[in-house]
């Protein structure tokens, strides 16, 4: 395409981004609504459907670590699609440069940062039933002015219509993807495992220059110790030996679990109050905000039976206060509230939440006294599921577990 041509009626043609045999990407503009947008065209002599593919798998996504999809079409013969244009780098173009010019990895706090963002992201993917396949540095883009971390390059996703084949970059591949097994989230995390070990030490967990070597290292050599390249990290090594795992089963069951497992063990935080279920305080994090002991400990119940083969860590408190100090030290992933609570309201609870942790926590509401203005001011807050009191046993289980199943903290 020349640059100035209008695509489509709709997008001029600005700058060329980057290319390969299979199409190029450009900078444009949608003329229409005056906003940068990016976009990725397939040459005539390919067919579009991986471009269809794509745009069908981020076209149900909305997160703001997942690039977001505008439209799909055809000009002059050539299939393309138009996507968000975020304006930065790639991460693997940050690595290269802050080693070449601080002769030091990147700092901790800044790549748990990235990578907690990215399994945000993931999650959202996960939760619309798509495997990305092709996790990797390169397509990552870190946002100028905001820092936001931003996943891209669906060309390799498949959701449940996956027929066979092998994709994605032999770097960062699980050792399933090289023999051709089904991909599963596990794929991806085992992936974005790699882009974790890289982003904090600076190196590749296994490095080869041909593709025999590499699914040989991904598939027997032993899992690399980061505590090799940064002592200070030691606590790390066991984690990377879980999402590093040859076998997908004995990694993170789940994208929220993966992110929960870098925050807790650099932190070091152990909570007594989150263990009352679980064994470990990884795993998805319930937080029930309830001053009805009773009801308080039939939720547990029910995220245990509705989470029956995921860890789960479930803190109970009795107070707004409680809930906050919680919440705001260690963010959780589900949170049962109740509305009436001795010192303020869930309302105010749930609109410090978002403040914070913005929509990242789901939230269930659990309730007597749910009249429909006090729907409405939850409702505001982005709730959809609300539960009355008394509480069918098995009524709150499903809802836990279909909660569960759109986020990908479970099987589907």
């Amino acid at each position: 395409m020349e640059l100035g041509a209008v695509v489509d009626g709709r997008y001029r043609v600005d700058a060329l981004l980057g290319g390969g045999a299979m199409g190029q990407v450009f900078r444009a503009t949608d003329v229409e609504l005056e906003r940068a947008c990016c976009l990725k065209v397939v040459h005539g002599s390919h067919p579009d459907f991986e471009l269809r593919t794509e745009a069908r798998a981020l076209a149900g996504i909305r997160h703001e670590n997942v690039v977001g999809v505008y439209g799909f079409g055809h000009h002059a013969g050539q299939p393309y699609l138009a996507m968000e244009y975020v304006h930065g780098h790639d991460l693997g173009w940050l690595i290269f440069e802050h080693y070449r010019t601080h002769h030091a990895p990147i700092p901790v706090t800044r790549a748990m940062q990235i990578v907690r963002s990215l399994c945000d992201g993931l999650s959202a993917v996960h939760g619309a039933g798509i495997v990305h396949r092709d996790i990797k540095p390169q397509n990552v883009i870190l946002e100028k002015r905001t820092g936001r971390a931003v996943l891209v390059d669906f060309g390799a996703a498949v959701g449940a219509s996956w027929m066979g084949g092998t994709r994605g970059t032999p770097h960062y591949m699980p050792p399933e993807a090289f023999v051709g097994a089904p991909p599963s989230p596990q794929t991806d995390l085992y992936s974005l495992g790699c882009v974790a070990f890289e982003l904090l030490t600076g190196s590749l967990p296994y490095d080869g220059d041909e593709l025999r070597t590499l699914a040989h290292l991904h598939t027997n050599a032993q899992i690399p110790r980061v505590s090799a390249f940064r002592p200070e990290l030691a606590q790390l090594d066991v984690l990377f030996d879980s999402v590093l795992a040859k076998n997908p089963r004995a990694r993170p069951s789940s994208a929220a679990m993966l992110g929960n497992l870098f925050e807790d063990t650099l932190a070091g935080q152990t909570d007594p109050g989150s263990s009352e279920i679980a064994t470990a305080t990884d795993g998805i994090r319930i937080l029930v905000v309830d001053d009805d002991p009773t009801f308080a400990r039939m939720a547990a119940r029910c995220v245990q039976v509705a989470f029956a083969d995921t860890h789960v860590s479930v803190k109970r408190v009795a107070t707004a206060a409680a809930a906050l100090e919680s919440a705001l030290a260690r963010r959780p992933d589900l949170v049962l509230l109740d509305y009436s609570l001795p010192d303020s309201t869930g309302v105010e609870v749930l609109s410090t939440l978002r403040a914070h942790h913005g929509h990242h926590t789901e939230a269930l509401i659990a309730s007597g006294a749910l009249g429909q203005k006090e729907r409405w001011r939850f409702q505001i807050l982005g709730v959809t599921e609300f539960v009355d009191k008394p509480v069918d046993f098995q009524a709150l289980v499903s809802l836990l577990h279909h909660t569960a199943a759109s986020r990908a903290w479970i099987p589907r």
